[in-house]
């Protein structure tokens, strides 16, 4: 279920990045998550996925209660629970959106659309604040 934040934004509990309180918005980026889908439709079984690469301007601390990222050419803070940081993690060892998705299901017993589901919307909004970038081809 998600909630509402003191902003109006909708979040997604431990999935949700949230920045800074007097910052907090939701990107959408409907041609990521398309992307995705055709990427997980065309590589399925590929476990590593060197088109999505973290910002080498982002710099994250994982804790065990989740993560923070700095954007140091932004200067803006954000923060995830612990499944983003989990994603992270898979993100960075250049594991493919299935495969992420596959080890949320496994390791957290999470049905698996959902697990994609969850995994594409975190993806999106690491995409949509410039944390993470596809390579170009």
């Amino acid at each position: 279920m998600s909630r509402t934040h003191k902003t109006g934004v909708r979040l997604h509990p431990n999935l949700a990045i949230s920045v800074s309180p007097a910052l907090a918005f939701r990107i959408l980026a409907i041609h990521f998550i398309l992307d995705c889908v055709a990427a997980m439709t065309l590589a399925k079984n590929r476990i590593n996925d060197p088109e999505i690469k973290i910002n080498p301007e982002a710099v994250a601390s994982v804790h065990e209660g989740g993560v923070v990222i700095l954007d140091n050419n932004k200067g803006r803070l954000y923060s995830s629970g612990p499944a983003g940081a989990y994603i992270w993690r898979c993100i960075e060892q250049q594991l493919s959106l299935e495969a992420i998705a596959e080890k949320l299901h496994t390791d957290f017993q999470v049905e698996l659309t959902m697990a994609r589901e969850h995994t594409v919307r975190f993806m999106e909004q690491l995409h949509g604040n410039g944390l993470i970038e596809r390579r170009a081809a």
